[in-house]
């Protein structure tokens, strides 16, 4: 599997998408409470996304290294 089918970057498409909504619906202002809430749920979902591709990588290097 790569990142462009992986669960949590279509996740993360997805909030950004709603978000891009959300501030074109609002006329491009977002309450305080809208944007901690997004932001907050974004970083969430980037830090999965780093978290496995740290864990793709070094299951690669592992598998390289028993080679």
């Amino acid at each position: 599997m790569n990142c462009q089918e992986c669960r949590i970057m279509v996740q993360i498409n997805e909030k950004r998408q709603s978000l891009n909504k959300l501030i074109r619906e609002q006329g491009g202002v977002l309450s305080h409470t809208e944007i901690i809430k997004t932001s907050q749920e974004l970083d969430l979902l980037i830090l999965a996304c780093y978290e496995c591709r740290a864990s793709a990588g070094k299951k690669k290097n592992a598998e390289l290294a028993g080679n």
